[in-house]
């Protein structure tokens, strides 16, 4: 899997690496052929697409080659037979704890400073 994702990394990559070092290769010599300065200009937006579009493969590089990132992601989504024994709680049952902690951990303060008071 290793292989597979640097060899598509590799891909993507190196048309923007090989155009950007003759770009700077041509500011360096002062290069005046404006073909060579059209055709790096006209070049660039589409290498720096390409080199992007890494981004965008990665995930189904991993997905169809990495059995172990497979079998977790479905394992996550749930769609595994071993996955999680209990359902992930909703927002709203995590509010309402968060709440009901709230609460009694004011409950507990107003308590203890009230019984502090009276010593």
């Amino acid at each position: 899997m290793l292989a597979a994702a640097v060899l598509v990394f590799f891909l993507c990559w190196v048309p923007h690496q090989v155009f950007h070092f003759i770009q700077v290769l041509t500011q360096l010599i002062l290069e005046e052929n404006c073909t060579i300065l059209e055709i790096i200009d006209t070049a660039m937006p589409f290498t720096i697409c390409i080199a992007y579009f890494n981004s965008c493969l990665n995930p189904i590089v991993y997905g169809f080659v990495g059995n172990n990132f497979r079998k977790n992601l479905l394992r996550l989504l749930r769609c595994s037979p071993g996955g999680a024994t209990h359902p992930h709680m909703s927002i709203s049952s995590k509010m309402s704890t968060l709440s009901t902690r709230t609460s009694e951990a004011l409950s507990l303060t107003a308590k203890s400073k009230a019984s502090s008071d009276i010593k």
